[in-house]
């Protein structure tokens, strides 16, 4: 694979500092403050202390104005040096390119959030359904040619990523594809910290996969069917509340539990954060997702191999090329 240039190596990085805004915007307002209430204070504040020994130079200026315009010139140029520096010395993913270097796996797709439209001819079932899950966009459809190019053995593929929502938007959009494609589709969520798919999917609070880890519930009496469009419907399992995360001997038998429920179904889809898909997983395959100018390059390449030398089948990458949002739209009421 070739290797960029070192001109195109800080354009990467310089892209990765202006695709943050909202941390430079921080970073500098944090540097503006500091230098402004040092620019205006420590003039006026040195005579004081020292007892009028030390006065200030009459070169400096003392108009309020001519200090805050200095001092937000000052903390630009420093914020974009620190910005700099921070992502030189632990550099993040600035494209696909440059994931699949690192890696060596190959970006299966990049997509970002999708909003369907909202014309009030479409049909019922898809006015229902959250803005956000457009199984039919071309990045999801992509993905899942890929993965049945070569099925996933026992028909399982985990989406793993840092950020739960990306996790759960990736998850939910490729089952509702496999959904759309007639298969008998079943999705599973094991991040029972933050239980991405019941809070985008706007679905009850439900004990979940919870309930079925603790024989309180029947895998049949806990999955709950979701129309994702035009009569095509997948079967979801939240993930639950949940103090404390499984251990490895409970997490594995979780993991031959979702094993099991799925040969009953065409295509499982679960979803899960990345340190637990190291530690437990139902399956091998794992699809890989990152977000661009937020994961650290350093701590992908860990990753994989970490994958790896668990016995994990990485199918490939999803590059997140966009905002992660706070929260997602949805307006199909809490079933």
């Amino acid at each position: 694979m070739r290797v960029p240039s070192r001109a195109a190596w800080l354009g990467a990085r310089a892209a990765n500092v202006r695709h943050r805004p909202r941390r430079f915007v921080g970073l500098w307002t944090l540097t503006f403050l500091l230098l402004a209430a040092a620019f205006i204070g420590i003039p006026r504040l040195v005579p004081l202390v020292s007892g009028g020994q030390f006065v200030a130079s009459d070169q400096w200026p003392s108009h309020p104005g001519v200090l805050v315009a200095a001092a937000a010139i000052l903390a630009l140029f420093v914020s974009i040096l620190v910005a700099l520096v921070d992502e030189m010395r632990d550099p993040r993913v600035a494209d696909a390119a440059e994931a699949e270097r690192v890696t060596a796996l190959r970006v299966l797709t990049s997509t970002r959030l999708a909003v369907a439209p909202t014309h009030p001819t479409r049909r019922a079932a898809d006015r229902a359904t959250p803005p956000w899950l457009v199984p039919g966009a071309d990045e999801i459809r992509i993905l899942s040619w890929h993965l049945t190019s070569q099925w996933p053995r026992e028909g399982v593929v985990t989406i793993a990523a840092d950020d739960p929502l990306v996790a759960g938007v990736v998850g939910a959009n490729l089952a509702a594809a496999f959904a759309v494609d007639a298969r008998a589709t079943l999705l599973v969520d094991t991040d029972f910290r933050g239980e991405p798919i019941r809070h985008l999917l706007g679905l009850a609070n439900s004990p979940g996969l919870v309930a079925v880890m603790e024989n309180r519930r029947r895998w049949t009496e806990s999955l709950i069917p979701y129309t994702v469009g035009r009569g095509r419907t997948m079967y979801v399992l939240p993930a639950g509340q949940r103090e404390r995360p499984p251990g490895p001997a409970e997490g594995h038998a979780t993991g031959g539990e979702i094993v099991r429920a799925a040969r009953r179904h065409d295509a499982t889809v679960v979803v899960s954060p990345t340190a637990q898909a190291i530690s437990w997983r139902a399956g091998d395959d794992v699809v890989l997702c990152v977000v661009r100018g937020v994961t650290r390059l350093s701590a992908l390449s860990r990753t994989v191999v970490k994958l790896i030398d668990v016995g994990a089948r990485v199918r490939g990458i999803v590059l997140w090329d966009g905002p992660v949002p706070a929260r997602l739209p949805n307006t199909r009421p809490v079933t």
